[in-house]
């Protein structure tokens, strides 16, 4: 079977570590002055890594036989479908059959592949096998096939209903009866006996996330509802309050999931009333149609809380152990999670971090220390979420009451925030020792250190930067690099060109978004107010760039930038896809992953009958980069050596390797090597298009690793650039706002600028 292959079997999933019960304090009886001391309750879920079969390279389901086996169903590094038993809890794995080989699969004009494998309790196994068009990758057939414990296979004519396009998800309810996922939105009830289908459960224009079967309930959930069916009469039942509210209340996305994987997990240990539920935030156990969900694994301590894990399966075993089997990436673990008895049900230090909005990178890394230091606890605190309509003054009002009572977080990650002014008041605490041992052990960026050293002392430091850059024609592309360049460039490009617009067609928030890190830095001046020149030269140069091109006006209707970090809204890996594509000319933004930039050279190195090439986006000040994750250690914290080790992981090559997409690494060993600029090879990415008269177009990119030569140029730009674009979140709302009104031709120049700087002078009087 061929590489291609691989988006069959490619499972993302997700696990963690333990679980938090109470913790008590024996106080001073009557008027004794006794030692207050701890007491400190015991008992913890404990994670434990069970080793894959050998050759094993993914996980297509696993779970426990009726005879207490573990049953695994996974793939080799060809991608073709094995199964192991073990008889040992994982120790050692037997393999039982190799599908590929014994139902005699093979490549050819048709590509034969199983796509679909469910595992019985007795160990049979339901196998769907699928053959596709080599040139266009439709379906051609399905076959349906049953492993039987002794080896053989016994095919099932499944009666599909019309409409049906293909099985992607199959659960076994008994030994005769299936449930079967349908790729578009189906959910079918099937008896194998005859193929035939018992029961459809989503009503037409239902659309669901993902859906678990516990005692005679199915329960499908959707983005803005849960269902519970009765399996014998296929009828809605009464919702199970308590579920509903904690599915709710997990913050799991149900508009996201991906083939194989799922923003939640429901399973059962027999019929005796009580499920297993879990989500980003842990694992609870539930009595169905209770009133309570038990947290047993709290998802902040490890691994469940890493936002780079999906979820794909989860099975119970003996003595309440619990088994998921997770994936970060491209490698897939099975995890188990046994009960400690002997280790304190809550870890004995806690640190608290606070953030103005959410970062992905930043809860991946907490997961990760925590799951290295299960003596440590750490929170986030998150102050603009995508769910609530705060606005960073009012988030910054709240946090800055809490710090000056004492009662605020112990870390700061600084993005948005007025950096200066924490530090005029003594609200940070000197970190140039974390820096300088990391620099020791390591290195850190000599340009981002100085960037941030003063008189020998560091009071906040980028966890991670992004660089600025322009991106279009070869030969017009140092004239691009600075705004007044870029300007000319688009007047001139407008006069020549009808076919293809300069950039992506874009609102003027999204448009000012992407030029601004070569800007911002040049507009503050020593005293923190703006330099009203310079930023009337940016409201001006961003009108003129916005007027170059048509704009359908429906896409400002529908788009939504409210909570989103700027980071998110100016990646320019993306808009480079567009110039791929012949939808665009150029490209502004920041650089924030090897990723981004595989994309990039890939773009470039694949373009037809047009050159592109890329530079520093120097806007108005050369050397511009963005800080990312911008630490700092409130000084008031009563926990400045925990807060440091947090950093100091922060900053570590351990943390420094994750990566996804907010920002490129700061730690030289890791910046410098090779391996982590190799990504991208094998990936395909692309988009789909409509034309004005509604005709879809599709835009596909085979990307493939940058060349060393490309490694090299973009490090040694990376190394060169000294001034920070430390973006206040309450001065780019002031300007975005303004800025709008004076392209919509609501407000004339002077006054756009001049509101801007007086509402900017207000706050920071504040």
């Amino acid at each position: 079977m061929k590489k291609n292959w691989k988006k069959l079997f490619c499972r993302l999933l997700a696990g963690t570590m333990a679980g938090v019960l109470l913790m008590g304090t024996a106080g001073c009886k009557g008027g004794e002055k006794e030692e207050k001391e701890k007491e400190v309750v015991m008992g913890r879920y404990l994670e434990e890594e069970i080793p894959l079969p050998e050759g094993a390279q993914g996980i297509v389901e696993a779970t426990r036989l009726s005879d207490g086996k573990l049953a695994l169903l996974g793939y080799d590094e060809q991608y073709m479908t094995h199964y192991w038993q073990s008889a040992d809890d994982g120790e050692t794995w037997e393999e039982q059959g190799n599908m590929p080989q014994e139902l005699k699969l093979a490549d050819g004009e048709q590509q034969t592949a199983m796509s679909v494998g469910a595992i019985r309790q007795d160990g049979a196994v339901l196998c769907v096998v699928t053959t596709y068009d080599v040139d266009t990758a439709d379906v051609v057939e399905d076959k349906t096939y049953i492993r039987n414990t002794d080896g053989t296979y016994t095919e099932v004519n499944m009666k599909y209903p019309d409409g049906f396009t293909q099985a992607i998800d199959i659960k076994w309810l008994s030994d005769q009866e299936v449930i079967v996922q349908d790729s578009v939105v189906g959910l079918y009830e099937m008896d194998l006996s005859d193929g035939s289908v018992k029961n459809q459960f989503i009503e037409e224009g239902q659309v669901f996330t993902t859906f678990g079967i516990v005692e005679n309930y199915l329960i499908v959930v959707g983005a803005d509802e849960i269902s519970y069916y009765d399996l014998d009469t296929g009828k809605i039942e009464e919702e199970d309050s308590a579920l509903t509210e904690q599915i709710k209340n997990s913050g799991a996305d149900q508009n996201l999931t991906s083939y194989g994987t799922s923003p939640l997990l429901i399973c059962q240990k027999g019929k005796d009333g009580k499920l297993f539920y879990c989500d980003s935030t842990g694992i609870y156990s539930h009595v169905i149609k209770g009133n309570a969900m038990e947290q047993v694994v709290d998802g902040k301590l490890n691994s469940i809380g890493d936002p780079s894990v999906g979820l794909m399966g989860m099975f119970l075993g003996d003595e309440n152990a619990i088994y998921l089997a997770v994936s970060t990436g491209e490698e897939h673990q099975l995890l188990k999670y046994a009960y400690s008895k002997d280790t304190p049900s809550v870890p004995s230090k806690e640190i608290k971090i606070y953030a103005l909005e959410e970062n992905a990178e930043l809860q991946q890394a907490i997961s990760l220390f925590q799951k290295e230091n299960p003596d440590y606890y750490v929170s986030l605190e998150v102050g603009m979420s995508e769910d609530n309509s705060i606005t960073a003054t009012d988030a910054l009002k709240t946090l800055n009451t809490e710090i000056m009572a004492g009662k605020g977080p112990d870390l700061l990650m600084l993005d948005g925030m007025p950096v200066s002014t924490y530090e005029e008041k003594g609200m940070l605490s000197d970190i140039s020792d974390v820096i300088e041992k990391v620099d020791k052990s390591e290195g850190i960026l000599d340009n981002i250190q100085e960037a941030y050293t003063k008189e020998n002392e560091i009071y906040e430091f980028p966890g991670r930067f992004s660089i600025p850059l322009v991106v279009g024609p070869k030969d017009q592309i140092e004239a691009m690099q600075t705004l007044e360049g870029l300007t000319k460039v688009a007047e001139r490009y407008s006069e020549t060109n009808d076919s293809v617009r300069l950039f992506s067609d874009m609102t003027p928030e999204f448009l000012s978004e992407s030029l601004v890190d070569g800007a911002y830095a040049a507009w503050i001046q020593e005293d923190r107010t703006l330099d009203e020149n310079l930023l009337k030269e940016y409201f001006e140069s961003v009108k003129k760039l916005y007027d170059t091109d048509s704009h359908d006006e429906q896409l400002r209707e529908n788009v939504v930038m409210q909570n989103y970090p700027h980071l998110e809204l100016s990646y320019v890996d993306g808009m480079v896809l567009q110039i791929y594509g012949k939808e665009c000319a150029a490209a502004v933004g920041n650089l924030a992953s090897p990723d981004g930039f595989s994309q990039i050279t890939s773009c470039m190195n694949n373009m037809e009958d047009t050159e592109i090439d890329y530079e520093v986006w120097n806007g108005q000040k050369e050397g511009c980069f963005s800080p990312v994750m911008l630490m700092g250690v409130n000084s008031k914290s009563k926990n400045q050596e925990e807060a440091k080790a947090f950093l100091e992981f922060l900053y570590s090559e351990k943390a420094q390797r994750l990566s996804m997409g907010y920002g490129l690494t700061v730690n030289e060993k890791v910046y410098d090597s090779q391996e982590y600029w190799a990504v991208g090879d094998g990936t395909t990415v692309g988009y789909t298009v409509q034309d004005g008269d509604g005709v879809e177009r599709q835009v596909f990119l085979n990307m493939e690793n940058s060349s060393a030569d490309q490694v090299k140029k973009i490090q040694e730009i990376g190394k060169s650039l000294n001034t920070p674009s430390q973006l206040d979140k309450t001065v780019m709302e002031a300007v975005r706002g303004q800025l709008t009104d004076y392209i919509d031709g609501k407000i004339e120049l002077d006054e756009a600028v001049q509101n801007v700087i007086q509402k900017v002078n207000l706050y920071l009087a504040e």
